[in-house]
């Protein structure tokens, strides 16, 4: 899809340091986004420009924990996304990631089978002003985690799409295990081209920091998502998870990046959300 350039336009309103209204007097089209998304929609995420990396937590929310401890029952999830500048050490929060669910899907579905939708949202958005104010979110369908099924099959392994406005940018699958004994995970742009993969021995320990490699064409960048422990505590009585994304150089346009932080979400819900109760759910299923 090609993405519209206005001739002249404001400033845009609604990302960080926006001041005001964008209004679009003429476009014409460019063939240099191979995303899709409009000028107007990419403006919105130039907080991802210059960045290095970027630090998502699972906050500790009182209500949450309280909720889920005495009643055993699961609600939506909550993110916050974090600039860290490396020399200062000053941190900026950028955005929250919001999830949006069913509430019978919450209770009766393993975390890694369960359709839901995240909505990347300015900071402080509550719930119910997720889909008004949302910069990009990501969808995920039911999988039923059939490990000799395609990602694109009801029945088959983990997926997810990455939206930008109405449009699609590109998809996180994760791909076959038995290839070579690792766990294996491509990112596709949205016209099915594998941009990079994830990659990290098939066994690993979820109370201490848990790598996944970023390859390029089979290769090693240096370059990692990375689930960071995060207290003995926490991770012997929570699930509150944080995750640092590392983006290689040859991945720094804004679609990238978006699938990138989207991929970690996925690792999360696969692995790392709700792992205890997941295990009891599947095994009163069978």
């Amino acid at each position: 899809l090609a993405m519209a350039e206005p001739l002249e336009t404001d400033t845009l309103k609604g990302g960080p340091g926006a001041e005001n209204e964008t209004q679009i007097v003429e476009v014409k089209d460019n063939d240099d986004n191979p995303g899709g998304a409009t000028l107007a929609d990419l403006d919105r995420l130039s907080f991802l420009d210059n960045l290095e990396d970027i630090f998502i937590q699972q906050p500790f929310r009182n209500k949450e924990y309280w909720i889920e401890a005495c009643c055993s029952w699961e609600i939506s999830n909550r993110y916050e996304a974090f600039r860290v500048d490396r020399n200062s050490q000053d941190v900026k929060q950028l955005f929250s990631i919001i999830e949006d669910s069913g509430c019978c899907s919450r209770q009766c579905c393993p975390a890694s089978y369960r359709p839901l939708t995240l909505n990347a949202v300015p900071p402080e958005t509550e719930s119910d002003d997720a889909q008004v104010l949302r910069y990009f979110h990501i969808q995920k369908p039911y999988r039923l985690q059939c490990i000799c099924c395609s990602p694109l099959l009801c029945c088959g392994r983990s997926y997810l799409e990455v939206m930008v406005g109405d449009i699609c940018i590109g998809s996180v699958r994760e791909e076959c295990i038995c290839c070579n004994c690792k766990l294996n995970y491509g990112i596709y742009d949205s016209g099915g081209n594998k941009l990079c993969g994830l990659q990290r021995f098939c066994i690993m320990c979820d109370k201490l920091n848990v790598g996944f490699d970023i390859t390029i064409d089979g290769e090693e960048t240096g370059k990692k998502i990375t689930k960071q422990f995060s207290g003995l505590l926490k991770e012997l009585f929570t699930t509150y998870d944080n995750y640092m994304i590392e983006f290689p150089k040859q991945l720094r346009s804004r679609e990238s990046k978006l699938l990138l932080i989207a991929a970690s979400m996925l690792l999360e819900y696969k692995y790392f959300e709700k792992k205890d109760k997941d295990q009891a759910n599947m095994n009163n299923q069978l």
